[in-house]
Protein backbone atom coordinates (compact mmCIF):
# COMPACT_ATOMS: atom_id res chain seq x y z
CA UNK A 1 0.00 0.00 0.00
CA UNK A 2 1.29 3.45 -0.87
CA UNK A 3 0.84 6.20 1.68
CA UNK A 4 1.23 9.88 0.86
CA UNK A 5 3.81 11.97 2.65
CA UNK A 6 1.01 14.26 3.93
CA UNK A 7 -0.57 11.27 5.66
CA UNK A 8 2.68 10.44 7.41
CA UNK A 9 3.41 14.05 8.38
CA UNK A 10 -0.13 14.52 9.73
CA UNK A 11 0.30 11.45 11.94
CA UNK A 12 -2.76 9.71 10.51
CA UNK A 13 -1.35 6.22 10.89
CA UNK A 14 -1.89 4.35 14.10
CA UNK A 15 0.47 1.65 15.37
CA UNK A 16 -1.02 -1.75 16.05
CA UNK A 17 -1.33 -2.05 19.82
CA UNK A 18 -0.56 -5.75 19.77
CA UNK A 19 1.66 -7.61 17.32
CA UNK A 20 -0.57 -10.71 17.72
CA UNK A 21 -3.45 -9.03 15.85
CA UNK A 22 -3.72 -10.80 12.47
CA UNK A 23 -2.74 -8.49 9.61
CA UNK A 24 -6.10 -8.77 7.77
CA UNK A 25 -7.99 -7.45 10.82
CA UNK A 26 -6.84 -3.79 11.30
CA UNK A 27 -8.41 -2.42 8.08
CA UNK A 28 -11.95 -3.61 8.95
CA UNK A 29 -12.99 -0.86 11.41
CA UNK A 30 -13.03 1.77 8.64
CA UNK A 31 -15.58 0.11 6.30
CA UNK A 32 -17.68 -1.07 9.23
CA UNK A 33 -17.77 2.45 10.70
CA UNK A 34 -18.78 3.83 7.27
CA UNK A 35 -21.68 1.38 7.08
CA UNK A 36 -22.81 2.19 10.63
CA UNK A 37 -22.64 5.91 9.90
CA UNK A 38 -24.54 5.51 6.62
CA UNK A 39 -27.31 3.53 8.26
CA UNK A 40 -27.52 5.76 11.33
CA UNK A 41 -27.74 8.92 9.19
CA UNK A 42 -30.37 7.51 6.83
CA UNK A 43 -33.54 9.62 7.08
CA UNK A 44 -37.05 8.34 6.58
CA UNK A 45 -40.41 10.04 6.99
CA UNK A 46 -42.95 8.92 9.56
CA UNK A 47 -46.60 9.91 9.65
CA UNK A 48 -48.39 8.32 12.63
CA UNK A 49 -51.87 9.27 11.37
CA UNK A 50 -53.27 10.34 7.99
CA UNK A 51 -53.75 13.97 9.06
CA UNK A 52 -50.65 14.24 11.22
CA UNK A 53 -47.61 16.13 10.01
CA UNK A 54 -44.74 14.03 8.71
CA UNK A 55 -41.60 13.77 10.83
CA UNK A 56 -38.13 12.67 9.84
CA UNK A 57 -36.37 9.94 11.80
CA UNK A 58 -32.76 8.85 11.63
CA UNK A 59 -31.71 5.26 11.09
CA UNK A 60 -33.21 2.45 9.09
CA UNK A 61 -36.92 1.96 9.66
CA UNK A 62 -37.63 -0.91 12.06
CA UNK A 63 -40.21 -3.19 10.47
CA UNK A 64 -39.63 -1.53 7.11
CA UNK A 65 -38.19 -2.72 3.82
CA UNK A 66 -34.41 -2.39 3.46
CA UNK A 67 -32.85 -2.56 -0.01
CA UNK A 68 -29.09 -3.01 -0.41
CA UNK A 69 -27.65 -2.55 -3.89
CA UNK A 70 -24.42 -4.50 -4.21
CA UNK A 71 -23.44 -7.72 -2.48
CA UNK A 72 -19.70 -7.16 -2.34
CA UNK A 73 -17.84 -6.69 0.92
CA UNK A 74 -19.57 -3.43 1.88
CA UNK A 75 -22.98 -4.73 0.80
CA UNK A 76 -22.57 -7.80 2.97
CA UNK A 77 -21.59 -5.63 5.93
CA UNK A 78 -24.66 -3.47 5.24
CA UNK A 79 -26.91 -6.54 5.15
CA UNK A 80 -25.49 -7.95 8.37
CA UNK A 81 -25.76 -4.68 10.30
CA UNK A 82 -29.18 -3.81 8.83
CA UNK A 83 -30.59 -6.82 10.65
CA UNK A 84 -30.07 -4.89 13.92
CA UNK A 85 -32.96 -2.62 12.82
CA UNK A 86 -35.19 -5.69 12.44
CA UNK A 87 -36.52 -4.94 8.96
CA UNK A 88 -39.67 -6.73 7.83
CA UNK A 89 -37.93 -7.45 4.51
CA UNK A 90 -34.23 -7.29 3.60
CA UNK A 91 -33.48 -7.27 -0.13
CA UNK A 92 -29.94 -7.54 -1.49
CA UNK A 93 -29.37 -7.20 -5.25
CA UNK A 94 -26.24 -7.37 -7.39
CA UNK A 95 -25.43 -7.63 -11.09
CA UNK A 96 -22.81 -10.29 -10.36
CA UNK A 97 -24.73 -13.50 -9.65
CA UNK A 98 -21.83 -15.18 -7.79
CA UNK A 99 -22.04 -12.55 -5.06
CA UNK A 100 -25.62 -13.58 -4.32
CA UNK A 101 -24.85 -17.32 -4.20
CA UNK A 102 -23.71 -17.37 -0.57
Amino acid sequence: MLITEETLVAGCLLPLPDHRIPMPMPPWPKPISCVISGQDHHLHLVQPEANAPRESRKGLKPGGITLIVGAGAMGRIHADLALNYKPRVLIVVDLIAERLAN
